[in-house]
């Protein structure tokens, strides 16, 4: 129906670079990538010094993870439209997103230099030092953002996460809910919202929270893995093992969705059906050391030493599950467990 609607805009103005944007746009989102990019350069072709159109197609080359052509799409934007603070920022979520965060720094200072009216990449600037950790730089940047737009849901979503990051509760909720107060359909606040509860214990809450963002964006991966956790760690196991397979059939290739389900068996004592929902876990990622953790986990419940023992030995040999905390203390207690059992021959 858009498409048809579409066909009668682009009859009664045929150079129009705007509908072939929107028509490019619904193919992107049926995944038609050929029939998008068509629709995207004959916009470029119509006007070329339309930035939206540089900006569009190279979004298409990201998702299709060709970065070196979407630089060359943004360069040649910049080129032909001079220097515009859209396009600079553009460029520049373009470097971060290669994690060459020094370019990308520089490039939203200039997207800033260009246009100090601009809020986004005041924003943009923010969420890079937050992933950065340079938390009272991302606050700063934040602020600005939120002087020129202090409506905006995202920049204070994200403020909050700032603080969320630093552990201060407090502040985080009192921005979680200055949003709601805002904006009752922004479903970020109430999925942080659930978080800070489920922190804290405090199961109902959050869970309260976590419905509440579901009735606004009912397939949210994160509130829905969220909320499986929350089930799991209040004890409803077989409610959990439901929310975890509901992610499945959202994204059947994420191993830890397998594995959270096996860890839910593990709890109720199904042990060979904890071990069977594990290793399907490994066979999405065969190397990934925390699924062989809980494998390791389910095969001592077993009793089956030889099999545990083999499997850490490897893990061991090869470095797997080094990464992180967690991965280390568990390698630790497994490499005790071995010591124990060559103790007791």
């Amino acid at each position: 129906e858009a498409l048809d609607l579409l066909d009668l805009v682009e009859k009664e103005n045929p150079f129009n670079p705007t509908v072939w944007i929107f028509r490019g746009n619904i193919y992107l989102d049926k995944k038609m990538y050929d029939r998008s990019r068509e629709c995207y350069e004959r916009a470029i072709n119509i006007y070329p010094y339309y930035v939206n159109g540089y900006e569009t197609l190279s979004n298409l080359y990201q998702i299709q993870k060709n970065f070196d052509k979407s630089e060359e799409i943004y360069n040649k934007g910049i080129q032909k439209c001079g220097e515009s603070s859209e396009l600079f920022n553009l460029l520049a979520n373009h470097y971060k997103q290669k994690k060459e965060y020094d370019m990308a720094k520089s490039l939203y200072k200039k997207s800033i230099q260009l246009d100090k009216y601009n809020f986004i990449p005041f924003h943009n600037l923010g969420c890079l030092y937050k992933q950065k950790k340079q938390f009272d730089k991302a606050i700063e940047s934040f602020d600005k953002s939120l002087e020129i737009n202090r409506y905006s849901m995202a920049t204070l979503n994200n403020k909050g996460g700032v603080y969320l990051d630093q552990k201060d509760y407090e502040k985080a909720k009192q921005i979680y809910l200055k949003i709601i107060n805002l904006d009752p359909f922004y479903s970020y606040s109430y999925i942080n919202l659930g978080n800070i509860c489920k922190a804290f214990l405090q199961y109902d809450n959050a869970m309260d929270f976590f419905e509440k963002g579901l009735k606004i964006k009912p397939n949210h991966m994160s509130t829905l893995n969220s909320k499986a956790f929350c089930l799991f760690s209040m004890g409803k196991y077989k409610e959990a093992i439901i929310g975890f397979q509901k992610l499945l059939e959202l994204d059947d290739k994420d191993k830890l969705h397998y594995c959270n389900v096996g860890r839910c068996f593990l709890n109720m004592g199904d042990l060979e059906k904890a071990l069977e929902w594990i290793n399907k876990g490994i066979e999405q990622d065969p190397k990934d050391g925390v699924v062989k953790f809980w494998k390791g986990h389910a095969l001592l419940k077993l009793k089956r030493d030889f099999e545990f023992k083999e499997l850490i030995k490897k893990m061991i040999k090869e470095g797997e599950g080094e990464p992180n905390d967690l991965n280390k203390n568990l390698l630790k207690g497994y490499k005790l467990q071995l010591m124990y059992m060559k103790s007791r021959k």
